[in-house]
């Protein structure tokens, strides 16, 4: 990592690490229940009658599942998966990027003062850039019934 990478990097985790690892963790487990709830629906659209079988539940899972029936069940299984999962990603992702900053500061870099954008922004109006084109051309083909 170069300086200027440092420094940047350096400033950036000082600004977001101000919102404390609660927040994160909170913001990682919403993350991971949209997850959870995106997969329950394809779940859920990719096998419309879904049954459970029962033989392979525990009798507390298999009273809850007879109570909401098999749809909900499965939303209330993977929400909470995966908002544990999200949440524990954001702890692993914060203790990896604080030991990264303490890291860069043990070895006498500091904080920018502030951010050079600009390959940022190059990063970010390449991808834009990108999706419009892959959007236009979908809709180019649709247009011309290629679909």
């Amino acid at each position: 990592m170069t300086p200027r990478q440092a420094q940047n990097f350096l400033y950036e985790w000082e600004r977001r690490r101000e919102a404390g690892m609660g927040r994160i963790l909170l913001l990682g487990a919403g993350i991971g229940a949209l997850g959870g709830l995106a997969f329950a629906a394809l779940f859920w659209g990719l096998s419309p009658n879904l049954s459970l079988n029962e033989a392979e539940l525990p009798p507390f899972l298999l009273l809850f599942a007879r109570w909401v029936g098999p749809v909900p069940f499965v939303f209330t299984l993977a929400l909470p998966a995966f908002a544990g999962l999200g949440a524990y990603l954001a702890l692993v992702a914060w203790r990896k990027l604080e030991a990264q900053a303490n890291a860069l500061r043990e070895q006498g870099h500091r904080p920018a003062e502030r951010k050079d954008r600009a390959p940022g922004l190059i990063v970010v109006g390449v991808g834009v850039l990108m999706i419009a084109g892959l959007l236009f051309g979908v809709w180019w083909e649709l247009n011309r019934g290629a679909f």
